[in-house]
């Protein structure tokens, strides 16, 4: 039976319809799977039989325009073609990983050269027979990938080849590509076009419809898991929400933390810098006022207020706490030390201060500048000419010049005479 008016029969036109719905199935499905990109390979497929049903079924025809050899070359190729997406659409949807090569260069060198070949002797010749001695290259071809396509199958589920899943597979592919091997033989043969029909949408389209049943599992499956979890965010809204109160507690803590941290560092420093105001009172009580103690009092007294000022107005952050941390510990290394030093000071001017005018005498009898006397001074104290150059800033070989013209001036040899020289009677 034929749909009037051409030459085509009624099963490929069935297919032909039922292609279309497909077609339209898809597009919509791939509007609600925009990230699918093998939805487009099953639209393609579809596509692809299609164009194989209308063409090979109204073609040749020749109540049509044009030539009978444009009407069998362009029917040929459709179904040369066609069979060429089979490779590419199995590694890419089923991830057969030994069809690669089939997919990217086997179909063009075994399936279109030979189509070239089959065109350019039906064009030379005008014999249809002689035309397709050249279907046993691709029938050959067929059966090539065939044996790979058992590989892929055997690489991709290696033990697990009789589980449901892959003996599913494995039928359905068969079914698909088995009937595309045996085509060259029926043309050949002279086969009817039913049988041609039959053949070759039948196993195309359940392997079409083994690929969208998987879509539809994945779906059904994204559905069980959005039901699933739309009942458990309760739960989940209870578990984040005792998370957050945690972490918010836990920060609380760390931030006293730190706080209390800072308090404890901020009265350990108060109390050296204490005795150090107390040391100054006493050296100024000693020695009388200067703008350069009165000055230091007030830096301390300064710091004081700081100090009190970030802890007892909250002006604490623990983004900031290790950076202030360490500034105080340093700060309170340096006042340590300074403090032990000044208290050495403090002693020594305390014990010399009864002593200090007879010197001062000393000092004017044999006329010694400022910077000579600087020098005296710390040769009493023990240093070496090298460490008095760095407390003075001066080079060590200026100190030992300066250390000659005081030999010079006071009239003795070596340090010790100076110093006892210039020892006041008792």
């Amino acid at each position: 039976m034929h749909i009037p008016g051409t030459n085509m029969h009624i099963a490929p036109f069935i297919f032909a319809c039922l292609e279309w719905v497909l077609i339209f199935y898809l597009l919509i499905y791939k509007q609600s799977r925009p990230g699918n990109k093998k939805i487009i390979l099953d639209i393609l497929l579809a596509l692809f039989l299609l164009l194989y049903n209308l063409i090979t079924g109204i073609l040749p025809d020749p109540r049509l325009p044009g030539s009978l050899f444009v009407q069998l070359s362009l029917a040929y190729l459709a179904g040369f073609t066609t069979p060429c997406f089979f490779p590419y659409y199995v590694y890419r949807c089923f991830d057969l990983k030994a069809m690669k090569f089939h997919a990217y260069k086997g179909v063009f060198v075994f399936l279109l050269i030979p189509y070239v070949i089959f065109d350019t002797i039906l064009y030379i010749t005008g014999s249809m027979r002689e035309a397709q001695s050249v279907l046993l290259l691709p029938f050959l071809y067929g059966l090539w990938v065939t044996v790979s396509l058992i590989n892929s199958l055997r690489q991709k589920y290696g033990k697990r080849l009789h589980t449901r899943q892959s003996r599913e597979e494995t039928i359905i592919l068969f079914l698909g590509f088995i009937p595309w091997v045996a085509l060259p033989v029926n043309d050949y043969m002279g086969g009817d076009e039913l049988i041609a029909a039959l053949i070759t949408n039948v196993g195309f389209l359940l392997l079409l419809a083994l690929h969208i049943q998987r879509h539809i599992e994945t779906s059904r499956q994204e559905h069980d898991r959005l039901v699933i979890s739309e009942q458990n965010l309760p739960l989940y809204t209870r578990i984040l929400r005792l998370k957050i109160d945690k972490v918010t507690t836990d920060l609380g803590r760390i931030h006293q933390q730190g706080k209390t941290g800072l308090s404890d560092l901020v009265n350990q420093i108060k109390i050296p810098l204490t005795r150090l105001v107390n040391c100054l009172d006493k050296y100024i009580e000693l020695t009388g006022r200067r703008d350069e103690f009165v000055l230091f009092k007030a830096s301390i007294h300064k710091l004081f207020t700081d100090l009190d000022h970030l802890v007892n107005n909250n002006q604490y952050s623990y983004k900031y706490s290790e950076h202030i941390e360490m500034i105080i510990v340093n700060l309170s290394t340096v006042l340590k030390e300074s403090l032990g030093l000044l208290n050495i000071t403090l002693r020594s001017a305390t014990s010399s201060n009864t002593t200090q005018l007879g010197y001062t005498q000393a000092y004017e009898r044999y006329n010694l500048t400022r910077r000579e006397i600087e020098i005296v001074e710390f040769i009493q104290q023990a240093y070496t000419n090298k460490e008095i150059g760095k407390l003075l800033f001066i080079a060590e070989r200026t100190v030992s010049k300066h250390v000659e013209n005081l030999f010079h001036k006071v009239g003795v040899s070596n340090k010790i005479q100076l110093i006892n020289k210039l020892k006041p009677p008792v």
